[in-house]
């Protein structure tokens, strides 16, 4: 079993992926491995790693294109999922296995898997249309690496020293503004680059131990973190900009982005008492108001799209996924049971 920082990876990872849309397509066009067209926004994607009281190797199962479509399985024996989607590279999976293998596919669910490193602890994916899938993972002996534009692109080595711990790294890309790449350092140091794998490291804040990231073209990028005393600062627009604080007691986060909806933030509760597990959600910008979610919520991920708007999934204390999508009022659908983690993308 993940501890519950671990699990937190789905939060960072496959919800950057969300804001890689925004750019205009030709009238009638359809969207890489969907059959659907691109005017219709990205569909939303589901992944879910499955797992029984008997076992800790998950069944990893992906849907694509409504809450209630049917289920892919596409592997077995794994640790961890993220996922990505953009209307012209179609999905994007990463999976790792519980041996530290990391595989990645994109294009469709029945896409072949390709083996992109091995002692790999955590990932994090992205996609756009323009710069296509970016990924991130560390490494077992704390290498952050990256690659973007193709499954076969080599690996750049970013960083050194980063924990092995869970949601330690974000990412996020979007036609505009290219990349967003942060990480939290061994030491408690956040350091964002944006632009280009490259781009220099810009320090943002000490004393943190989550990262979460989106990017779109109209709002720029969105970097929230979580300090050691569970205070949520977000910051959107640029690198340089003020942080603001949006909540204290918090314990996991999510963001996600696009440009007609803006912002898309999550915070999941462990303070005061009485709201432990409670999560809270805010759409459209950093000054609006909560929307308590749901109560009872162990881990969360977001995602949003500028036609079908917010994406929401869920686990529960009782192990069931629920998803909604549209807005942060819709009703929620059951979705699967007995699982470890829940990553969405749009």
């Amino acid at each position: 079993m993940r501890t519950n920082t671990r699990r937190v990876v789905a939060m960072a990872a496959a919800l950057a992926a969300a804001v890689a849309v925004g750019i205009g397509s030709a009238p009638g066009a359809l969207a890489a491995g969907t059959g659907l067209p691109r005017d219709t926004g990205t569909p939303p994607l589901i992944a879910v790693v499955t797992q029984t009281s008997t076992s800790a190797d998950g069944e990893l199962l992906v849907k694509q294109g409504s809450l209630s479509a049917g289920w892919n399985h596409e592997y077995s024996g794994v640790a961890e999922t993220a996922v990505a989607s953009d209307e012209v590279n179609g999905p994007l999976i990463a999976a790792v296995t519980t041996s530290g293998e990391l595989l990645v596919k994109q294009g469709s669910l029945s896409a072949a898997w390709n083996h992109e490193h091995s002692g790999v602890a955590e990932v994090a994916v992205a996609s756009d249309p323009a710069n296509g899938p970016l990924i991130a993972a560390v490494t077992t002996s704390g290498e952050l690496l990256v690659k973007e534009g193709s499954l076969t692109a080599p690996w750049v080595d970013e960083y050194s020293g980063v924990l092995q711990v869970g949601s330690q790294i974000a990412v996020a890309s979007d036609p505009t503004n290219g990349p967003l790449i942060g990480v939290v350092t061994g030491s408690g140091e956040l350091l964002v680059k944006e632009g280009s794998l490259s781009a220099a490291w810009n320090h943002e804040r000490s004393g943190v131990d989550q990262v979460a990231v989106a990017s779109d073209p109209t709002y720029g990028p969105l970097i929230a973190t979580l300090t050691t005393q569970g205070e949520l600062l977000v910051k959107e627009g640029s690198l340089t900009a003020g942080w603001d604080s949006e909540h204290s007691g918090v314990s996991d986060i999510a963001v996600a982005s696009d440009p007609v909806h803006g912002p898309l933030i999550a915070a999941l509760l462990f303070s005061p008492d009485e709201s432990l597990g409670d999560l809270l959600v805010k759409e459209g910008s950093l000054t609006a108001l909560w929307d308590t979610e749901h109560d009872e919520v162990f881990q969360a991920a977001v995602a949003s799209d500028p036609i079908l708007g917010p994406l929401i999934g869920i686990q529960t204390y009782s192990s069931d996924v629920l998803a909604k999508e549209g807005s942060l009022t819709a009703l929620w659908d059951t979705e699967h049971s007995d699982t470890s983690q829940v990553a969405v993308a749009g």
